[in-house]
């Protein structure tokens, strides 16, 4: 009984494995049909993706073949028999296309940058021509504005233009010339700088006398007899007095201390002597110093070598 057991295992034993190597070798063959239609749809998926890219390419479009390179040298890896050189030479103009597009977009990109620049600097130069332009509008309403405040002004004031140059002249602001303008001028400003705090005077007297007119001037406080006498000269010309001579005669202190403080000079006096001591021009006047004794000095202005038209120079009317 059992060898009659044993001989009928012995006789089935390799029947069954047969059975399990047909098994075995029918699993290979279905995990290699895989392998063959996984690689048949990823050559198909690649074809339709090279197709689309292609037409993106004679568009003049962008063209993105993401990985494309691995993908072909599996599928030669796996399939020795599927010629993919076609595939090779269409990626490798697809690259040398993309990189001279990614060119064209650099230079682009430089391109715009410049046209934004230059239209930054033209918005830039447009604002600033703009405002210049605000600037000389409103300086020019600030101008006739001016002119129009002084065409009033010199209703009221006609030596306006005159008395603005004149205080520029000295420090002390009341400066004026003499010879060929106005008493009402001159002689009202002479006289504000004589009560000033340089000289601390005050008039004392007024009259008219031949030719002219002359004032008297006299320290406020003073121990001494110290005194300065004013005399214009004048000529009637239209509607004018105007001065053709002035003399100032004082005590030798106030006429030279007058002498160095009215007139905008650099003046060194030595010792007294008889006769001039130094003559100044300003415009139109020649003012000089005089010696008469030791305790008198006399101030004369008179024509200087310049001839000036103060009405028509300043607008006088």
């Amino acid at each position: 009984m059992r060898k009659i057991l044993l001989l009928s295992l012995l006789f089935i034993l390799p029947f069954c494995a047969y059975a399990q190597f047909g098994l075995i070798s029918n699993a290979v063959s279905k995990s290699k049909q895989k392998k063959i239609a996984k690689q048949k749809t990823l050559l198909i998926q690649r074809y339709l993706q090279l197709d689309t890219e292609n037409k993106k390419y004679h568009e003049n479009k962008d063209v993105a073949l993401n990985n494309i390179s691995d993908d072909l040298f599996l599928l030669g890896i796996i399939d020795n028999g599927w010629d993919i050189s076609y595939y090779q030479r269409e990626r490798d103009a697809y690259d040398k296309y993309q990189k001279v597009r990614e060119s064209e977009k650099k230079k682009k990109l430089v391109l715009e940058k410049a046209r934004q620049d230059s239209l930054k600097k033209a918005r830039i130069a447009l604002g600033e021509l703009q405002r210049k332009e605000r600037l000389l509008r409103q300086d020019s309403i600030n101008k006739i504005a001016a002119q129009k405040a002084d065409n009033l002004a010199l209703v009221e004031n006609p030596y306006l233009y005159l008395s603005r140059a004149m205080e520029d002249v000295a420090p002390h602001r009341q400066f004026t010339v003499f010879y060929g303008i106005d008493l009402d001028f001159a002689m009202p400003r002479l006289s504000m700088f004589l009560q000033g705090d340089l000289m601390k005077l005050t008039p004392v007297d007024f009259k008219a006398v031949q030719l002219g007119v002359m004032e008297k001037y006299e320290p406020r406080i003073s121990t001494e007899k110290e005194y300065l006498n004013v005399r214009d000269y004048i000529k009637k010309e239209g509607k004018h007095n105007n001065i053709t001579r002035c003399e100032i005669v004082g005590t030798a202190d106030l006429a030279v201390r007058l002498y160095i403080h009215f007139w905008p000079q650099k003046l060194k006096l030595g010792g007294y002597k008889q006769g001039e001591i130094a003559h100044y021009e300003y415009l139109g006047d020649r003012v000089s110093l005089y010696g008469i004794s030791p305790n008198i000095y006399k101030i004369i202005i008179t024509s200087g070598n310049v001839k000036i038209d103060y009405y028509k120079n300043f607008h006088i009317k």
